[in-house]
This record gives structure tokens, sequence and C-alpha cells, in this order.
């Protein structure tokens, strides 16, 4: 099993791969809306700024993840498929 932090190094070390070719793809054809891209680069940068300092100084950090993600998870299912359930 991989520690919290150990998963989120690989997980962000596979983002990097598939991300790069996509931007390279996106930024040759002109379909990058720039001012929005930097808006969300920036947020991205912040909260993932306060979020590693939440996870090396709270001795839970991996229990909350853990459920926060789930809760993510199933609502996200939720709302992929309601479209389908609302019309039983």
């Amino acid at each position: 099993h991989y520690s919290l932090k150990d998963g989120n190094i690989i997980k962000l070390l596979v983002a990097l791969v598939m991300i790069v070719p996509a931007f390279l793809v996106f930024a040759f054809s002109g379909q990058i809306e720039w001012v929005t891209g930097f808006i969300m680069a920036v947020g991205t940068s912040v909260g993932a700024w306060f979020g590693m300092r939440y996870i090396l100084n709270h001795p839970k950090a991996a229990i909350i993840i853990r459920y926060l993600l789930i809760v993510i998870v199933v609502f996200a299912i939720v709302k992929i498929l309601w479209p389908y359930l609302a019309g039983l």
C-alpha cells in the first residue's frame, strides 16, 4: 500500500504525462482560452498549496481525504446517472 503522499506523487506524474501531449495538441490548434486557463491554474495552485499544508500537518488527513473522495465520487456518479434515473 502507498501512503497518501506517495499516491499523490504518483497521481501527479501520471497527470503530467497525460496533460503535456493534450496541451500541445490544443495549443497548436488554437483552442485554448488563455485567460480562463490562467485563472484556473492559479486557483488550482493555491488549492494544492493549502491541501499540501493540510495533509502534512493534520494527523488524520488520510482518513478525512479518503471519506471526502468517496463522497465526491458518489456525487459525481449520481450526477452523471441522474438523467437516466429520473426517467424511471
